[in-house]
Order: structure tokens, then C-alpha cells, then sequence
């Protein structure tokens, strides 16, 4: 008789009239001879918090916007890439471009002697490690390399027969 109560599966409803006993459900339980097993549920995942990705920070130090070059001088633009997740910035995470010659390198400084004629807009842009992107742009002038002139003889007002 214990093995029978041990079996059977009892549910009890509370009501307004007290409790009574409720046949169980075909699904509810082991049948005779099964091992009592206790309820499985499928493991909760945790959800991990999605963390927003901060920006860096671009900044050309020198030279100083608005700085004018003679064409053909070597010209050196040196900048910091700092990222508040990946600290600072490297190598290829910098890049160096000219609006008029285009791709200057990459780097923490570049040096170049062979920038065009004109108003260059220089843009240091860098890149952190999930993909945020910060361009500081600066406007440097390269100027006409005019040679100079000198008359030394003869001598100013001198004339000629």
C-alpha cells in the first residue's frame, strides 16, 4: 500500500468550501515503477548589459593650423588618438589624409616633403577597437616656392652708350 501512495499523485484545490482532492493530470507525474525524478526548467542565460562605446578623441598638436609651408619643405604633423575604453592610440588606428594629395600615413607623426601647391585640409582620424571613429582636421597652406631675385650689376642708375 506504500508503494501505491508513493506513486500516486495527489493535487488538492483550495476554494470557498474548504479543500478536496483532484485526480492528477496524465502528465502530471512517474507511473508505476518509474523513478521519482525532480522538475527540470532550462537554465536562464543572464543577458549581459550592453556597454556604449565612448568615442575617441582626435587632436593634431603640431603644427598649428593655418601654418604656411614653402612647396617641397618637409612638414611633420604629429597627434594623439586617447580612447576612454582602449587608452591610448596607435599605429594604424591614426591615419593621416590631405583633401588635395589624399593618404599621408598613419601613426602618431608623419612627415612629408611632397604635398601640392594650394590650401591643404589636413585630418588626423582614429579609429578605437570597436569601431568609433573622432577626425580632427586642420587647414595648412603650401605655398609657391618662388625663387628670389637679386640684381647686383650694374649698379642702379648706370647708363649705357
Amino acid at each position: 500500500m506504500k508503494r501505491a501512495l508513493i506513486g500516486l499523485l495527489i493535487l488538492a484545490a483550495v476554494s470557498a468550501q474548504g479543500c478536496r482532492l483532484l485526480p492528477p493530470p496524465p502528465e502530471a507525474g512517474p507511473t508505476r515503477g518509474e523513478p521519482v525524478r525532480p522538475p527540470t526548467a532550462e537554465p536562464v542565460q543572464p543577458t549581459p548589459a550592453a556597454i556604449p562605446n565612448n568615442r575617441p578623441t582626435a587632436t593634431i598638436t603640431s603644427p598649428a593650423g593655418g601654418s604656411s609651408f614653402p612647396a617641397g619643405t618637409p612638414v611633420t604633423f604629429t597627434g594623439t588618438g586617447t580612447d576612454s575604453e582602449d587608452g591610448a592610440l596607435s599605429g594604424t588606428s591614426l591615419r593621416w589624409t590631405s583633401d588635395l594629395d589624399g593618404e599621408l600615413g598613419t601613426g602618431e607623426s608623419v612627415t612629408t616633403s611632397g604635398l601640392s601647391i594650394g590650401m591643404h585640409t589636413i585630418t588626423l582620424s582614429v579609429v578605437d577597437s570597436d569601431g568609433g571613429v573622432d577626425v580632427h582636421p586642420i587647414t595648412v597652406p603650401i605655398t609657391n616656392n618662388r625663387p628670389a631675385a637679386t640684381i647686383t650689376a650694374p649698379a642702379g642708375g648706370s647708363s649705357f652708350a
